[in-house]
């Protein structure tokens, strides 16, 4: 196995992704690895990135990715609604047709100082994010869960 392709690699490329995309270019908080309910009472929209399993081995890989969008002081989910389609957009690709598919995003090797991409993670929603149930957690966080595959050969 390539030693690039290792699971701190793997989550380090996918806290990039979010940063960078989500927290710093849309100014929407991106938090990792922790529960959604234990944020400060604050915010009111944000998106909670927690990892699962991952596989890493010759050929393909595969790892879980579970993605909490959440909003408080929002009883009809109106923003949470606005805030799915957001983080929709940033997690597929649409093509010409308007069909949605898996997103590309890149695998850095975080060894090197400037981190050096050498592969792509696809992203893939199991499930139709659009279709999610909103669920209320009992401090009132509005969120819908949206568990992702992601793929890549090493």
């Amino acid at each position: 196995m390539d030693q690039k392709i290792s699971r701190q690699n793997l989550w380090l490329s996918v806290k990039k992704y979010f940063t960078d995309n989500i927290e710093t270019a849309l100014g929407i908080k991106c938090i990792f690895g922790s529960s959604f309910s234990m944020l400060d009472t604050g915010l009111d929209r944000w998106v909670a990135i927690t990892k699962g399993r991952a596989s890493i081995g010759m050929g393909k890989s595969v790892g879980v990715l579970n993605i909490f969008v959440c909003t408080r002081r929002d009883p009809e989910g109106d923003a949470l609604t606005e805030l799915l389609d957001i983080i929709i957009d940033n997690i597929t690709d649409t093509n010409q047709e308007g069909i949605r598919s898996f997103k590309s995003i890149p695998f850095y090797d975080t060894t090197q100082s400037p981190w050096v991409r050498v592969t792509s993670i696809m992203i893939n929603p199991d499930t139709n994010p659009e279709e999610s149930e909103m669920m209320t957690a009992e401090d009132d966080t509005n969120f819908v869960m949206i568990a992702a595959t992601m793929e890549f050969f090493s």
